[in-house]
Formats: C-alpha cells, sequence, structure tokens
C-alpha cells in the first residue's frame, strides 16, 4: 500500500467539493467499454464464487458419504451374528437355550424310531399281503 501524505488527501477532497455539479458528474461517467469490463468482471466473479461453492458443497457430501459408510460398516460389524446363536443373552436364556436343543434332539430321536417302526411295520403287512395273494392262488 503507498503511503500517502494526509495534506494531499485533503487537498483531492477540496477539489472535488470545489468542482461544479456537471464537472462531478462528468468525473462519475463511465465509458461503455469500462461498463462492459465492469460487466465482464461481475460474470466472472459471480461464476468464481458459485463455483466455489459447489467444490465445497460436494467434498463436504463426499466426506459425510464416507462418514455415513463408514458408520454402516461399523454398524454391520457390530451386528454380524456370531457362530452360537444368543452368545450374548444372560446366563439363564443360555441355559433355556441348551435345554431347548437337547429337547429337539430327545424328541428327533423318538420320531425317527417311530418312523422305523412304522416302516417296519408297512413292510411286514406287505409281505403277509403277499402271502396271502400266493395262498389264495
Amino acid at each position: 500500500m503507498i503511503a500517502t501524505r494526509p495534506n494531499a488527501d485533503k487537498r483531492r477532497l477540496k477539489f472535488i467539493r470545489n468542482l461544479s455539479a456537471p464537472d462531478r458528474a462528468k468525473m462519475a461517467e463511465i465509458s461503455p467499454f469500462q461498463s462492459q469490463m465492469m460487466l465482464v468482471a461481475g460474470i466472472v466473479m459471480l461464476g468464481w464464487f458459485l463455483a466455489r461453492r459447489q467444490i465445497r458443497s460436494r467434498s463436504r457430501l463426499h466426506a459425510q458419504n464416507i462418514d455415513d459408510r463408514n458408520l454402516r460398516q461399523k454398524r454391520i460389524e457390530a451386528d454380524k451374528p456370531t457362530s452360537v446363536p444368543l452368545s450374548s443373552a444372560p446366563v439363564e436364556i443360555q441355559r433355556w437355550q441348551v435345554e431347548m436343543f437337547d429337547l429337539q434332539r430327545e424328541l428327533k430321536a423318538e420320531l425317527d424310531m417311530k418312523i422305523v417302526v412304522v416302516q417296519s411295520l408297512i413292510r411286514q403287512a406287505d409281505e403277509r399281503i403277499a402271502s396271502l395273494r400266493n395262498q389264495s392262488k
């Protein structure tokens, strides 16, 4: 910044005050070229401002998406089922679960045994039917 003397500023202000109204208006006038250049400069500044705003918005959105992905990944990892169901349950629930598994095993064994008995009875009945048919012929 150029240092100016206070007396010079006062002289300029005094010169501007002493000008007549038409002279002041003439000083304020700008040429058509200057007005066009100011318009172009304004459009460039507006474009730069909007572009910066868009870039910042995208970078914030990208950062937020990364944070959301990381949060979702952590939730998925936290909710990942373990190899043993209800492994994080209270002890009473785990005991109940073990009892249910044992009961399931016992009932399945009983059903399998009954299926085997029914199959053997069906086979015996088929043999008996076949022998009765042979006798009647």
